[in-house]
């Protein structure tokens, strides 16, 4: 009988833990961080493909022409 009163408290912590982090602040929370992330990697990720596009194009067409000219 004394191992039936040890089971129940373990069930009691998953209940508690539930309890404390409150479904409606976690998926709160959440909402705002995924909200401000795109918002801020959408500009940095702009920003740096056009960095790329530029070096790398200029890059590109000099060895384009290169192999142009070796293959003729």
């Amino acid at each position: 009988m004394p191992m039936a009163p040890t089971q129940i408290p373990p069930r009691s912590p998953p209940t508690k833990k539930a309890k404390t982090s409150e479904p409606g602040e976690s998926s709160r929370a959440p909402r705002d961080s995924q909200s401000q992330p795109p918002s801020t990697r959408r500009p940095k990720a702009s920003s740096s493909i056009e960095d790329n596009s530029d070096c790398r194009s200029r890059a590109f067409h000099v060895e384009a022409y290169f192999d142009h000219s070796i293959l003729r």
